[in-house]
């Protein structure tokens, strides 16, 4: 590579960091469940403006898309400090003269079945379900998404009930894994284009990249 080619490439990379850190901060919050919710929407195949998904200042609900009402929670590692992880890199980036100074080990990916992340979202969503009660998450659709680094989801493991999930008094659950999107479930009151998908996964969108764009 030449050199002016090598330090465009660094300068992008700090330049992706750097907007990696501004999104993952407290201010950019509500645009990051709206990006969930596009995601969601992505790979269920379902086409909207990106003014449709529209950010609520009076929460619960986070966002509301038509008959949608998303509290959106994300479900990471809890030891992981992603914003330290971003400034880290930045640094290391910022230092860097060559591409060799930007390469990072890569760790293979490992599955993750659905048993697995339903007890997860058991756990992540119980607080909330807590908090709020079940007269107020029977309005609700929970949305988690999963951040959780180097895993994907074993579309071949076994589909849990979610009984557990149903008695917290969700209007509906479903999460979003990259490129896929499972709906736990949905009651009859829930949004039209969840209530027949119970139990099913998509992955619609069929790009590697774009799943979060609001543009």
């Amino acid at each position: 590579m030449e050199e002016g080619s090598e330090r465009k490439y660094i300068d992008d990379l700090i330049r992706h960091t750097k907007e990696s850190i501004r999104f993952f901060s407290n201010e950019m919050k509500s645009e990051r469940e709206r990006s969930v919710c596009a995601a969601l929407l992505r790979c269920l195949g379902i086409e909207f403006l990106s003014n449709q998904i529209q950010a609520n200042s009076n929460d619960p609900p986070d966002v509301i898309f038509k008959s949608a009402c998303f509290e959106v929670m994300e479900l990471f590692d809890e030891r992981r400090r992603r914003l330290d992880e971003y400034r880290d890199r930045l640094k290391e980036l910022e230092k860097a003269k060559s591409i060799s100074d930007t390469l990072v080990p890569f760790h293979q990916p490992t599955p993750i079945s659905y048993q697995e992340l339903h007890d997860e979202i058991i756990r992540s969503l119980n607080t909330k379900s807590q908090k709020y009660g079940k007269d107020l998450c029977s309005n609700l659709d929970a949305l988690v998404y999963i951040g959780l680094p180097n895993r994907f989801l074993d579309i071949r493991s076994e589909i849990p009930e979610y009984g557990e999930l149903i008695n917290q008094g969700w209007r509906s659950a479903s999460f979003v894994m990259p490129p896929f999107v499972h709906v736990a479930f949905c009651k009859e009151n829930g949004p039209k284009f969840l209530t027949s998908l119970w139990g099913q996964t998509k992955q619609e969108w069929k790009s590697p990249d774009g799943f979060f764009d609001l543009e």
